[in-house]
């Protein structure tokens, strides 16, 4: 097997430790090992550190948190009459016709022009603004959907809007730091 020497980007850094390019070999093969035996063993507890920290940063990407998701609309002023053919539309929403409330879709897979099941939220009439608490995972799609009802029918849905759950994440403490003092000539 031919090895050369791994290029100075191949340094690694795991625990506290740095593991510089001149102490790594690249194989042919693909393989990074040490190029002292004696830190053969060092090496492999660093790529298992590695992998368990991937692991653990993993586990706690899929971690649910509590989310509030504020919405907002613009109510609409005018509709159609029901029935007619062909439609007569911009009658104003007054009186008889005056908006009763606002229903919100709220879901983590996309909401069909025919929802399944009662609204997450059902607000008052003049509503054009909601903030809704739920359980969010870094990564994760949020959809939601508005619709109004008078006494004589309901809207059809909104467009669907959509945002993905982007949690922040600080970094971890560092470790194992440690200092070297040197005085004098050796």
């Amino acid at each position: 097997m031919r090895s050369t020497e791994a290029p100075p980007s191949a340094g690694l850094f795991v625990s506290g430790r740095s593991v510089q390019h001149h102490q790594l070999i690249r194989s042919t093969t693909g393989g990074t090992r040490p190029s002292n035996p004696g830190d053969r063993m060092y090496f492999h507890r660093t790529i298992v550190a590695v992998a368990l920290c991937l692991i653990v940063a993993g586990v706690a990407s899929a971690q649910s948190v509590s989310g509030s998701l504020s919405l907002g609309w613009v109510l609409p002023t005018t509709g159609c009459l029901v029935g007619t053919s062909p439609p007569v539309c911009n009658q104003p929403l007054t009186g008889t016709a005056a908006l009763e409330a606002v229903h919100v879709w709220i879901s983590t897979s996309p909401i069909s022009d025919a929802p399944a099941g009662a609204p997450t939220l059902t607000l008052s009439a003049g509503a054009t603004t909601a903030t809704h608490t739920m359980q969010v995972t870094n990564g994760q799609t949020l959809y939601a959907r508005v619709s109004v009802r008078n006494p004589s029918n309901s809207s059809a849905l909104s467009n669907q809007v959509t945002r993905v759950v982007s949690i922040p994440v600080a970094p971890g403490i560092p470790t194992s730091v440690t200092i070297n003092l040197t005085i004098g000539a050796p």
